[in-house]
């Protein structure tokens, strides 16, 4: 047997190894066939609890950390390098989002009117966040406390989401802000709709 068909079958074996650990793990769920990194880290308190459902793909360095509340992740979701996923309030992602790296999901949000004690003494209101089915979170996007983001929204990178999204919209900004619907055809600067593959006959 050749040395890299063999590291090949380690690999495999202490994936599925670590895989059947988590399921033990009071609070944690793992479908099936997902593909999680070892350096991924799985924050558990005992009131803690994160679901995962089946073809998911979790890759190097994410944090999942419900803080006492729960995340959801859906089916056939990636979530990319480095991404961190709270879950105070309630964290639920759809079916077959993409989140790219570096993402930052916080449904979470501290106290702060009075001016009398320090901020980490007025504790902390949880409302919790919704992402739909079929989005895609670019590069370093944040999504704060209360905000629902629609079915098959995309955000563009770096952008910070304060406020709920309608489905199918197109997002960017700090504050993110709606900039088109999926589907549209694309404008030019002066506004004007500008032609499609399909008014030239493409395909």
């Amino acid at each position: 047997m050749r040395l890299p068909t063999v590291f090949g079958w380690i690999r495999k074996l202490r994936h599925a190894m670590r895989i059947a650990w988590l399921r033990h793990r009071l609070g944690v769920r793992i479908g099936k066939n997902c593909k999680i990194h070892p350096t991924v880290i799985f924050q558990l308190g005992h009131r803690d609890s994160i679901s995962i459902g089946d073809d998911v793909e979790i890759w190097p360095g994410v944090i999942l950390a419900p803080y006492g509340g729960s995340i959801e992740i859906g089916n056939r979701v990636y979530i990319g390098p480095y991404s961190i996923l709270y879950g105070q309030g309630g964290l639920r992602v759809g079916n077959n989002t993409l989140i790219a790296p570096h993402v930052v999901l916080v449904p979470s949000n501290h106290v702060f009117d009075r001016i009398d004690i320090p901020i980490r003494d007025q504790g902390l209101r949880n409302v919790g966040i919704e992402i739909g089915e079929d989005c895609w979170l670019g590069a370093r996007v944040t999504v704060l406390d209360g905000v629902r983001i629609g079915k098959g929204c995309v955000i563009g990178a770096d952008s910070t989401v304060t406020r709920p999204l309608p489905d199918w919209c197109k997002a960017k900004g700090r504050p993110a802000e709606v900039t088109g619907k999926r589907g549209d055809p694309p404008r030019s600067a002066a506004g004007e709709s500008q032609p499609t593959e399909a008014d030239h006959g493409g395909t």
